[in-house]
């Protein structure tokens, strides 16, 4: 049987052994330098969150092309070349490159394609700012050893990393010029585009989710302009886009959620929020913006990749999500997805689209799960912030009370902007707790720089006023209520950020019918001391029949039990929506005791004797709770550094949203009166799966740029 790191390492074999004929040749040709002293890499590896990709060997080598020949029939193995919208193919002569003699040529007969899947295509990407040293662009060996190094690592002979600064060539030593952190990658346009623009997909959406096909995008815009192309006889060709050649060469591991292939139905929405934070979103973003559905050839194509039993699909690209059961394709790919998995379905919507043929699309395809942004329930109100007609809020008041009929799990999501009083925001919350909700999540209102929102508000004074109305809430209904970002409650209004306190129970879950309240403390499992709030969910997560809780309630110790049979909707188990709220049980996601363990770890590793570590003003007092009970001597070695979110401005508060820049621009502030630390740490969950931030750049860029080792310690991501 085939595991999952040998599909990791397979995935991406057609990109692998293209990087390392590129390599060999490249390096050939100059030799890495770091610190004025020649490198001798071994091998390299594909770059990932925590550098585990397999090393793969480096075999430097001269050819008899010329280097720009010889780099372009490597690209030919993964991509073919556009002119406009047309693919180049059947006879199409090549000639030039640095080195070639006059008539050095390459020719390649491909057929026309005549597979069923759809053509990701791509625009060629300048080699930008990033790769450029002062006013005159770097030699094309240099230029490109730097977008090769956005994607892979090269590394010596224990496989650790190694960082040239330079490239030493026959005409001289040449600087690497990675880009500041700061400085955000050229992707060009981060829509779509209309019809008729050559329907090739925006690099911003693989940026951050398949840097890969960027790195082919720029070795593409360091190589067109070096070499000639023409068909047979006739005028040179201009290439500027390219296509993935064959798709089985991007099929990669995968969770085998059947989101990984509806999540590409949310590419537009019916509805224009005053609040909406896409309109927000900085055009450096490295998710990509929809102006159309998804067309059907790119939706059935990613369809027929998915493989939830091996766990593997199509790479990943991001856009921005929008709403779902809008797309008319939504009535055919979900009963598609069910045939293939038994995974609950669950999608976000605003609660418009639930008519009676969605509806009974919905609970055809059960279980499905949806978080209802319904915000509010006066008709007037709802429609004037949405922007929505009449009958668009209608059928979303009236929804709710369909979805319990229809047995269908489903959650609400309030949004606390001034638009919506507090007093709204209580009277909702009632009237959905009648209604069979399974949780109310309240968003604390967020906008960035470029959303200057029309009801300006003072962030501190609302935020705690609706966190304090929600507290209130709570001792009035039954629906577990719970606010986005929970770190403000938690670790701010509490005496204890780490504390195993309940936000409440799902309705008519095992936890609701022991008698599980809000406010209650749990202090053991089964027997097992909770420590955290961290150790609530993995622990009943194990447990199977019945469980038994240690419960402090004002003062007092009680002992609950629930048993796993014992409910009823909308408990729908372990998992509703996308929160894990393990027999009903509510509570907020925290730091847990092996954090502190590992930040020991890589402090002792590198005998660091000054030790940063990055948070933000939300999360700092938690972190601090978590050193002085699991390791007190933390607090002397450690000093914090908050990172504030310069990138997106406005009023984001949040450590995950931070860009490799607002965190390098908040230690070199430090820097500049204490000088720079001999380690520093970050929580890994400020980046995605492949080690990337909200701009595509990857965090191991601030360990190159600042010189220091730099560490990720493994942290669960905070869902709310």
């Amino acid at each position: 049987m085939t595991t999952l790191e040998e599909k990791a390492i397979g995935s991406r074999q057609a990109f692998a052994s293209y990087v390392a004929e590129v390599l060999a040749t490249t390096l050939a040709a100059g030799t890495p330098m770091a610190n004025g002293s020649p490198l001798h890499p071994h091998g390299f590896r594909l770059r990932n969150l925590f550098g585990d990709e397999p090393v793969r060997p480096l075999d430097p080598r001269t050819t008899a092309l010329p280097l720009h020949l010889a780099h372009l029939e490597a690209l030919l193995t993964v991509t073919s070349p556009l002119d406009g919208g047309l693919s180049l193919h059947e006879g199409v002569a090549v000639t030039g490159g640095s080195g070639a003699a006059v008539g050095d040529h390459v020719e390649w007969d491909h057929r026309a394609d005549v597979s069923p899947d759809f053509v990701f295509s791509y625009p060629v990407a300048e080699p930008g700012c990033d790769h450029v040293s002062g006013d005159e662009r770097p030699p094309y060996p240099v230029a490109l050893l730097t977008a090769l190094l956005d994607s892979v690592e090269l590394c010596d002979a224990e496989g650790r990393e190694v960082f040239p600064d330079a490239l030493r060539t026959p005409d001289g030593v040449f600087p690497i010029a990675v880009a500041h952190p700061r400085v955000p990658p050229p992707l060009g346009h981060r829509s779509d585009g209309k019809k008729g623009t050559g329907e090739r997909q925006p690099l911003h959406s693989v940026a951050a989710t398949e840097a890969t096909i960027v790195t082919l995008a720029r070795h593409w815009g360091l190589l067109a302009p070096q070499l000639t192309f023409r068909h047979r006889g006739e005028r040179p060709c201009t290439v500027d886009g390219f296509r993935l050649r064959d798709l089985k060469d991007w099929v990669i591991p995968a969770d085998g959620h059947p989101a990984e292939v509806y999540e590409y139905l949310a590419r537009v929405c019916n509805v224009s929020c005053e609040f909406c934070y896409l309109y927000g979103n900085p055009q450096t973003l490295a998710v990509a913006r929809g102006q159309k559905v998804i067309k059907d050839t790119e939706l059935e194509t990613r369809l027929r990749y998915y493989d939830p039993k091996g766990r593997s699909g199509l790479f990943h690209a991001q856009w921005e999500i929008n709403e779902f059961l809008v797309d008319p394709k939504v009535h055919q790919l979900l009963p598609a997805l069910r045939e293939r998995t038994d995974d609950a379905l669950y999608f976000i919507t605003n609660g418009s689209p639930l008519n009676g043929r969605v509806l009974d699309l919905l609970e055809g395809v059960q279980p499905a799960h949806l978080i209802v942004s319904i915000n509010s329930l006066d008709e007037d109100l709802r429609g004037s912030v949405m922007n929505e007609r009449s009958k668009q809020t209608g059928t979303a008041l009236t929804a709710l009370r369909e979805l319990a009929a229809r047995k269908i799990p489903y959650g609400i999501s309030l949004a606390a902007f001034p638009d919506f009083p507090i007093e709204d925001l209580r009277q909702t919350i009632k009237i959905v707790d009648g209604l069979g909700a399974g949780f109310v999540r309240v968003n604390l209102p967020g906008h960035t720089r470029n959303l200057p929102y029309q009801g300006s508000f003072d962030t501190d004074e609302l935020w705690t006023s609706v966190m304090r109305a929600i507290r209130k809430i709570r001792t009035e209904v039954s629906v577990p209520v719970f606010s986005i970002p929970s770190a403000l409650e938690e670790n701010h209004h509490t005496d204890d950020p780490l504390a195993a306190r309940v936000v409440g129970t799902v309705p008519n879950s095992p936890a609701a019918r022991a008698g599980l309240r809000s406010g209650d403390v749990i202090r053991g499992i089964n027997g097992f001391p909770v420590r955290t709030r961290a150790d609530v969910v993995p622990l009943l997560m194990l447990l199977k029949g019945k469980a038994g809780l240690l419960v402090e309630r004002e003062g007092e110790e009680l002992r609950l039990d629930m048993a796993e049979q014992d409910c009823a909707y909308p408990y729908a188990g372990h998992v509703l929506c996308k929160y894990l709220f393990p027999w009903g049980v509510v509570v907020a996601p925290c730091l847990s005791a092996s954090a502190a363990a590992q930040i020991r770890s890589e402090i002792d590793q590198v005998s660091a004797g000054r030790t940063w570590m990055l948070t933000s003003a939300l999360m700092r007092p938690a972190a601090e709770a978590l050193f002085r009970r699991f390791d007190p001597e933390l607090l002397d070695q450690v000093e914090f550094v908050e990172s504030t979110n310069e990138f997106l401005g406005g009023n984001i508060r949040v450590m995950d949203m931070s860009t490799i820049g607002d965190i390098c621009q908040a230690i070199e502030a430090r820097a500049v009166t204490e000088g720079l630390p001999d380690l520093i740490l970050m929580a890994e969950t400020g980046f995605n799966r492949h080690g990337r931030d909200l701009q595509g750049r990857h965090w191991r860029d601030i360990e190159r740029h600042l010189g220091r080792p730099v560490r990720l310690i493994r942290a669960s991501r905070f869902t709310f």
